[in-house]
């Protein structure tokens, strides 16, 4: 756990100084219930950053597969989980990419998955809220984590005073988390303006922006009510 702090706690430096950060959320959702989520960080972006940091390393202990723990830990979490399986660790070393899939047997199995693997009770106190919520005929993407709130707290725990702040919000506004979700049936509408549906109508993507106001931040939400035909 040590180690993934570690990296969390660069990740927030880094970040100041380059916005090409990406936390990708997918899901494949069937009638029956069942599907598969994919939850990636695409940190392509800080490639040059990285090495620049191995570079200046001189205990050798920083590398670039470092990042791999990252994938470890959240297929930890969710191994053994009732209704949850196919584990998969996402582990791209070369192009900085790292993650899990796996598939889940119900939407239930899904919510417990992500309360276990996604949850920090030192970032949030939401874990007993459902993440997904579903019915015969919609599929609801809940912000049971308060994002607004969450990120808030990861930047001050990682730069402390107000201008800091400030400044590290200016430098991040392009940092995003897209939700792509995959039905096998059409999309007849979305809550969240956000939200565009695919031509085919049946891919919904949400591209939140983190910390830009205008594209999300605090005043957005990854909440998302889509119904099905």
């Amino acid at each position: 756990m040590k180690k993934l702090q570690l990296i969390t706690g660069f990740l927030l430096t880094a970040m100041v100084f380059t916005s090409c950060f990406d936390l990708i959320e997918e899901v494949h959702y069937k009638k029956d219930g069942s599907g598969t989520y994919k939850f990636t960080m695409d940190m392509s972006g800080l490639k040059g950053l990285m090495e620049l940091a191995m570079s200046a390393d001189t205990t050798g202990e920083f590398k670039m597969d470092t990042l791999s723990a990252v994938s470890k830990e959240l297929s930890a979490k969710v191994r053994d989980l009732d209704g949850i399986t196919n584990i998969r660790e996402i582990t791209d070393s070369e192009n900085l990419v790292f993650g899990v899939e796996f598939d889940f047997r119900d939407v239930k199995a899904l919510n417990l998955a992500m309360k276990e693997g996604f949850s920090d009770d030192e970032l949030n106190s939401t874990t007993e809220k459902s993440f997904f919520q579903a019915s015969k005929k919609s599929f609801q993407r809940i912000d049971a984590r308060g994002f607004g709130g969450m990120l808030d707290q990861m930047l001050s725990s990682g730069l402390g005073g107000e201008d800091e702040m400030d400044m590290a919000q200016m430098f991040l506004k392009d940092v995003s988390y897209t939700m792509i979700y995959h039905f096998d049936r059409k999309v007849k509408k979305v809550s969240n303006n956000l939200a565009t549906v695919s031509d085919d109508k049946k891919t919904v993507t949400l591209k939140y922006f983190l910390f830009d106001d205008t594209r999300g931040g605090k005043t957005g939400s990854i909440e998302n009510t889509i119904k099905l035909k």
